[in-house]
C-alpha cells in the first residue's frame, strides 16, 4: 500500500483541486467586485443614453419650476378711467368720483386693493383673473395749477401676487373722455 499512496500523491506536487488555502475562502470586497466587472461597449452606450434621458427630464422639470416661480411673481396692471358719477369744482380744484378699470396683464390672478390716500384714491379689494379686469370705486382731486403738468396721474395700488408677496405697484392713469373734459372746463384750460 505504501507504493499506491506514493503514486496517488507524488511528493512536491500540489493538486489544485484539493488545496485547503484559508485565503481562498475570504469574501471578495465590494470595491474589488466593481473594479473587476467588465462592461461591453453597448452597455456603456446604454448607460450614457439612460443618463442623458434622466438629465434631460430633470432639466425640463427644473425649467418648468423656474418658469412657474417667475410667473407667480410677475405683475402687470393697466388702469383706465371707466365712468364718472359726481364732480365738484372750487378753489382751483376739481374733485371727481366714479370708477376705474384695473386689467391684469400678468399670467396668473392677483389680489388688488387701493390705498385710500393721495389725490387719486381707489377703494376695495378684488381678485383680478389673468387677462381679466375689475372695476374699483375711485376719486380724483386735480389741482388746476398742476393739473396739466401732472398728466397722466400716478396711482398706487397694493397687489398680492400668486407668490403671496405684497407689493406696491404705481401705474399712470390718463384722464380721458368726460374726466378730461371736466378738468379742462373747471380749470378753464384750453381743450
Amino acid at each position: 500500500m505504501d507504493g499506491l499512496e506514493s503514486q496517488a500523491r507524488p511528493s512536491g506536487h500540489i493538486d489544485l483541486d484539493l488545496v485547503d488555502d484559508p485565503l481562498s475562502r475570504r469574501p471578495v470586497g465590494l470595491r474589488r467586485r466593481w473594479t473587476s466587472l467588465r462592461v461591453s461597449a453597448s452597455g456603456v452606450v446604454v448607460l450614457v443614453l439612460i443618463g442623458a434621458l434622466i438629465g434631460a427630464a430633470f432639466g425640463r422639470a427644473w425649467t418648468r419650476w423656474e418658469q412657474r416661480k417667475l410667473d407667480s411673481a410677475r405683475v402687470s396692471l393697466f388702469v383706465a378711467v371707466a365712468d364718472l358719477s359726481t364732480t365738484t369744482g372750487s378753489n382751483g380744484r376739481v374733485s371727481m368720483e366714479g370708477s376705474v378699470a384695473v386689467a391684469n396683464g400678468g399670467p396668473l390672478p392677483v389680489e388688488v386693493s387701493g390705498p385710500a390716500s393721495g389725490n387719486f384714491r381707489v377703494w376695495g379689494q378684488q381678485r383680478v383673473a389673468a387677462a381679466g379686469a375689475a372695476r374699483f370705486p375711485a376719486s380724483v382731486v386735480v389741482v388746476c395749477a398742476a393739473g396739466v403738468e401732472q398728466q397722466p396721474l400716478p396711482l398706487a395700488l397694493v397687489v398680492v401676487a400668486a407668490d403671496g408677496e405684497r407689493r406696491s405697484v404705481e401705474v399712470k392713469v390718463e384722464l380721458v373722455g368726460t374726466w378730461k373734459e371736466i378738468v379742462a372746463q373747471d380749470c378753464q384750460l384750453p381743450s
